[in-house]
């Protein structure tokens, strides 16, 4: 939300609103706007959003966006605390996630997107249909879809590996980590 220059908190609305700033768009309105447009069936779907204040708001005409979008059924499979949700389950079920996970990951890739910083704090687990959803795209950069690698579940937290310090030398293996 845009708000005014120090000193004007007070002035009439004419003065703020000579302060309103061309409409700003977050990274995360870009993403649920695009996987929307696409019809996404592994994210939230937005219902809508504001991206300017009205004659009322603190800068009359001044950026202010707002979210909203829809809630996906199932279980949020992490938090920032950690990936407890996803390891608590039953090695079946964290394999049927698996599985889930990379049919969703490349729906999304195929239509552009790619979350950073991701972990099971992004994921949605809804057992009933055997669908896991992402949400959370604050973070994320536009990608051409990639070839399956098992390093991507590491990515999001749905593998133990061995600390390694740079990801890049991975070199395939995966004996060494828990499933």
């Amino acid at each position: 939300m845009q708000i005014p220059n120090f000193g004007t908190e007070i002035d009439d609305q004419a003065t703020r609103a000579q302060q309103a700033a061309p409409t700003w768009m977050p990274l995360e309105l870009i993403a649920y706007k695009g996987l929307t447009d696409n019809q996404s069936d592994v994210t939230p779907r937005l219902i809508g959003w504001r991206k300017e204040q009205d004659a009322s708001g603190l800068v009359p005409g001044g950026f202010l966006v707002s979210l909203a979008w829809e809630e996906v059924p199932g279980t949020h499979l992490g938090d920032q605390l950690g990936s407890d949700a996803f390891w608590n389950l039953d090695e079946d079920e964290r394999n049927r996630v698996r599985d889930a996970f990379k049919v969703t990951l490349h729906k999304i890739e195929r239509m552009g997107y790619k979350p950073l910083f991701a972990s099971t704090r992004n994921l949605v687990w809804d057992p009933t249909s055997n669908t896991l959803f992402v949400v959370g795209f604050r973070e994320w950069g536009y990608v051409d879809p990639t070839p399956w690698m098992e390093l991507k579940f590491a990515l999001f937290g749905l593998v133990k590996m061995p600390s390694i310090s740079n990801l890049s030398e991975w070199d395939g293996d995966t004996s060494g980590w828990v499933f």
